[in-house]
């Protein structure tokens, strides 16, 4: 005579359910293991525009000191920490974030910067000399200098 189970009658062994759930367990964390890798590309993804965006603001966001005085507490830093970047060719946080993101994701990482895997053949010249990256940086804040001079001369004026 079987032994029938108390709950609903299922005749199957002990060792049958621990097959069928060791089998659902791996689903499922094959299932969460692409969710994450998904949500990884996505992230970083995200955190190219960020990068992207934090560039812009660094080079353009004076005209918005312009417009708008109270820009240039968030701008002045964002200048300052870009222009940084740059002089010392450093490598920004947000390039290693982006990197562990995208090998979490399965995707290729990359080498080197954020400017030179993206913006390289767009906004540098060919054979980038660390010279000419120094120039840059100091062009960048040279730019915003002149930017908040007239900031500032607006602000006397209007006040004057």
């Amino acid at each position: 005579m079987t032994a029938t189970p108390a709950l609903g009658g299922d005749r199957r062994s002990s060792a049958t359910l621990g097959t069928f759930s060791s089998r659902r367990s791996r689903r499922l964390t094959q299932n969460a293991d692409l969710e994450l890798q998904a949500l990884a590309g996505v992230l970083a993804d995200l955190v190219v525009a960020l990068h992207l965006g934090f560039i812009l603001f660094a080079v353009l966001g004076g005209m918005l000191a312009l417009q708008w005085r109270r820009v240039a507490w968030v701008h002045v830093p964002a200048v300052l920490w870009g222009g940084y970047i740059e002089i010392t060719a450093g490598v920004c946080p947000l390039t290693p974030l982006e990197n562990r993101l995208r090998a979490t994701a399965g995707e290729a990482t990359y080498g080197g910067d954020f400017i030179g895997h993206y913006l390289a053949a767009i906004v540098y010249p060919e054979g980038l000399t660390s010279g000419v990256q120094l120039a840059l940086g100091v062009l960048l804040v040279l730019v915003n200098v002149v930017v908040y001079a007239l900031v500032w001369r607006r602000h006397v004026g209007r006040e004057g």
